[in-house]
């Protein structure tokens, strides 16, 4: 019973610590540089010349790197302007038909094909950001923000046989939110997530005649440091 006690006790005086205010951070500019893993999820490939024939993708985990200038206001709030840059191999190409795209024949029904390549992303983004529990150490944080994102297919290629390599330029949305612990009034240590989806990005295959496009949706880790003029 002592050592649950002496336990329970030794939790709450790290919680105590962990909440209770410090030399904070004034209001005023930052900056931000994060990285870490991301995933892009299953992808629809729609080729209208092919339809009904569907088609799809899938992706592997890969790295996310991003950066930010903002500054924060009282009560909360926060604005920043967002470079991000995210990149997956692609494990796999399948179709639910028979059809044939730059010279390779997709066959049978949903059969993957192994397909190599990456499908990247390169954004810039406007966020709104606000900080919860300000005054304190340890304080959460949610986040939203829009803007615009460079799309790429690069070097998709179906055993040696090129299948596409294009890019293109679309709307991106995010949503996020994470935690940052103060260690310091200028610098703060942080892990957040965001959700990163685009308009869907169209595309010209390898052959140069057969347009096609395809869904972009990524989930990012991430752990970041933060530094306050």
């Amino acid at each position: 019973m002592a050592q649950i006690i002496f336990s329970i006790k030794y939790l709450f005086a790290i919680a105590l610590v962990m909440l209770a205010p410090v030399a904070q951070a004034k209001d005023g500019w930052y900056f931000n540089l994060s990285g870490g893993l991301s995933l892009t999820d299953d992808s629809n490939v729609d080729i209208p010349s092919f339809a009904p024939v569907i088609f799809g993708t899938t992706q592997g985990y890969g790295p996310v790197v991003l950066g930010s200038v903002g500054k924060k206001f009282p009560l909360g709030f926060r604005i920043e302007g967002e470079v991000s840059y995210r990149q997956n191999e692609f494990d796999d190409i399948k179709a639910t038909g028979t059809a044939t795209v730059s010279g390779v024949t997709f066959t049978g029904t949903n059969v993957p094909t192994a397909l190599g390549g990456n499908f990247n992303s390169l954004g810039f983004m406007a966020n709104v950001a606000y900080d919860f529990m300000k005054g304190k150490n340890l304080h959460p944080f949610v986040l939203a923000g829009i803007g615009v994102a460079q799309i790429s297919v690069d070097d998709a290629v179906v055993g040696n046989d090129p299948l596409a390599d294009d890019d293109d330029l679309v709307l991106a949305y995010q949503v996020g939110g994470g935690i940052k612990y103060d260690l310091s009034e200028k610098i703060a240590l942080g892990i957040s997530y965001r959700l990163f989806t685009t308009t869907d990005p169209e595309f010209i295959a390898s052959d140069r005649t057969t347009a096609f496009s395809m869904e972009y949706l990524n989930h990012s880790m991430l752990l970041g440091l933060t530094y306050s003029l």
